[in-house]
């Protein structure tokens, strides 16, 4: 008798492996599950937010650098529709995307995928069966909403050298800035005194 395949995990771990492009894939960690349809939603929109307009230059170039950084910007920003500008500047290449979560599996097409969306328990799944390398960027979404499992990612990723691009709306940058080797953070608000 067989054990069950794991269908949190690509079909074909090699395959996945093989399909990485030059310059890595994306694996977008979010909070929830609810999170992760947000963050599908707007990598297939284009909208001009605040946080493109007055820092969208430094951000893409910061992406392209290939350096680490983090992201403390108020509610309205547009930190999750910033997201999208960001991965295209790191991957150069169109963005093929998708979700892996408890609610929807791995598919034959997840290899093909740039960007995957995934919750901490999904990572943390990845991480052990080795699919996520150096060659990856991980993205954490309101890094604010720490969990035993969440911490346990930027560890394993840390451990396997990934490089961390972080988002929150809230958090003391210091902590993460340190922790995750973060070359530059942005902070910002959307306060208009107007």
């Amino acid at each position: 008798m067989h054990p069950s395949r794991d269908h949190h995990l690509p079909l074909d771990p090699a395959a996945y492996h093989a399909s990485r492009g030059a310059r890595g894939r994306i694996i977008i960690i979010a909070p929830t599950r609810a999170a992760c349809e947000t963050i599908e939603a707007a990598l297939g929109t284009h909208h001009d937010t605040l946080l493109q307009e007055r820092h969208g230059a430094t951000l893409t170039e910061w992406a392209r650098r290939g350096i680490g950084f983090g992201i403390v910007a108020g509610t309205g920003t547009g930190k999750t529709l910033g997201i999208r500008p960001i991965a295209e500047a790191i991957l150069d290449a169109p963005l093929r995307y998708g979700v892996v979560n408890r609610e929807r599996e791995a598919t034959p097409e997840t290899p093909t995928w740039n960007v995957v969306v995934v919750t901490t328990g999904i990572a943390r799944h990845w991480f052990q069966a080795d699919l996520l390398t150096a060659a990856d960027t991980i993205v954490v979404d309101e890094i604010h909403q720490t969990s035993a499992e969440l911490e346990l990612c930027l560890a394993l990723g840390k451990r396997v050298g990934c490089r961390f691009i972080w988002l929150s709306a809230t958090v003391d940058p210091a902590t993460y800035r340190n922790y995750l080797g973060s070359e530059e953070v942005l902070e910002t608000s959307a306060f208009d005194p107007r």
